[in-house]
């Protein structure tokens, strides 16, 4: 707009130049037809010669013949007459109106041969039509070309831009596809030179980051492993001492001391249970083709006999088909006991558990109960460390639910609560990925095959 802008005020001064010379032009022409008669100065203008003069169809010309004292000998009446006469011989131009339309005017003075002490002026005007044509051509024929430049500009600078950037873009792309458990450095040669040192910052980041997170795997896995030892053994006296000590309150003493004991290898065994759940813990091990019916019913089974000391029903649902997921055997092991344990531990007496695997779009494990639930506002919390509710009666680590989240989200699966049976109780969904394995299509068509078969003969 400012270019335009600065366009049009040239292409005017431009016209107005050119048509001032035209204008002066005509003016020498009326001076040409300048006599001087018997009642003094006068003009022999005839009819063709005024054609001429007013040729251009776009504007109106006017003249005017004045006398040295400002009479109008001859000329155009309607065509105001100048204020003031100058007073030398350079010709003014100027601007004026005629019935209210803008004109253009030049005033010259002129010298008539046969009389040369008879000094008159020649006063010439015509309206601004052509010259407005002319500036407007010259801005839109300028303005086109500028049009033009400006969209190839930008054509081209959104091209070299993207290209310029597709270097990062591939380096974005490269980074959002990653889990949370790669920290593996960026390739900084596939960088543009501009931002090499944020890649190389932004690496110096991720080593650390790793460092921090390995200290921290292997002091939570050794403080796990160090204090299993010994409360091994003080388990084992505790067995003893129960043996040998014959006095009521003692003994009552040493079942506390037992049952603290019991808690506290349950902590223990949970904190080194989450600490191969860490996504960087498991990111290290290698993740095979699993079916997911035959690991939940084992753990299924192994709680058989605690929930018949609570006199629970305790029913597992296989899926019709084998429910394979990509994942780390023991990893979902744990995540199946951790949850399979919470509904026969948190269910009262007499009560149930049903365990069973569906397939909608994805394979979702899904334990249900009819024990006391859990409040819809502590349903996001319950799967923070160390967060219990208040006023269950059972005792625990705060860690069971902690540790399925993040076995879930090492294996690209979401865990959700919900209400249990008969609206009732607590419902835990797991809900898998979906498989896509292009490369791997034979083979997982036969492991299916394979366990199809296998699920046939059992019951």
């Amino acid at each position: 707009m400012l270019s335009a802008a600065i366009t049009y005020f040239m292409a005017d001064s431009y016209a107005e130049e050119l048509y001032d010379d035209q204008l002066m032009n005509s003016a020498d022409s009326v001076i040409g037809r300048l006599r001087l008669g018997a009642r003094g100065v006068d003009i022999d203008l005839p009819p063709a010669a005024v054609a001429l003069l007013r040729h251009n169809f776009k504007d109106k010309f006017y003249f005017q013949v004045i006398s040295s004292n400002g009479n109008l000998i001859t000329g155009d009446k309607e065509l105001p007459t100048p204020a003031r006469l100058p007073d030398q011989s350079a010709p003014e131009f100027g601007y004026s109106y005629v019935k209210n339309e803008k004109v253009r005017t030049v005033l010259v003075e002129a010298f008539v041969e046969e009389a040369p002490a008879k000094r008159v002026f020649v006063y010439s005007a015509e309206t601004l039509e052509s010259r407005k044509a002319l500036a407007l051509h010259i801005l839109f024929n300028t303005a086109i070309s500028q049009l033009i430049a400006i969209v190839l500009g930008a054509l081209a600078v959104w091209y070299g831009v993207n290209r310029g950037l597709a270097p990062l873009d591939s380096i974005k792309r490269a980074i959002a596809a990653r889990s949370q458990s790669d920290l593996s450095p960026i390739d900084e040669s596939q960088s543009p030179l501009e931002v090499r040192p944020i890649v190389h910052a932004i690496n110096e980041l991720l080593e650390r980051l790793q460092e921090d997170l390995l200290a921290k795997q292997r002091f939570v896995a050794n403080a796990a492993h160090q204090l299993r030892t010994p409360l091994a053994g003080l388990k084992t006296y505790i067995g003893l001492l129960k043996k040998i000590v014959d006095s009521p309150k003692a003994l009552e003493l040493i079942r506390q001391l037992d049952s603290g004991t019991d808690r506290t290898t349950h902590l223990v065994n949970r904190l080194l249970a989450l600490a191969k759940a860490e996504p960087d813990a498991l990111a290290q091990s290698s993740h095979r083709l699993l079916d997911l019916n035959e690991i939940a019913s084992e753990t299924a089974a192994s709680l058989v006999l605690a929930a018949l000391e609570k006199n629970i029903e305790l029913s597992f649902e296989a899926c019709p088909q084998p429910a394979l997921v990509l994942g780390d055997l023991s990893s979902l092991q744990e995540l199946c006991s951790n949850i399979i344990e919470n509904a026969v531990f948190y269910t009262p007496e007499n009560g149930k558990v049903n365990v069973a695997l569906r397939k909608a779009e994805t394979f979702s494990l899904i334990v249900e109960d009819n024990g006391p639930g859990i409040p819809e506002e502590e349903r996001e919390r319950v799967f923070e460390r160390f967060y219990r509710i208040l006023g269950t009666g059972v005792s625990g680590s705060g860690l069971g639910l902690a540790i399925v989240k993040e076995i879930a989200r090492s294996h690209k699966a979401r865990v959700s609560l919900s209400s249990g049976i008969e609206g009732k109780g607590t419902r835990v969904t797991v809900e898998f990925s979906k498989l896509d394995f292009p490369e791997q299509k034979q083979e997982l068509e036969f492991a299916e095959e394979h366990l199809s078969e296998s699920l046939k003969g059992k019951d």
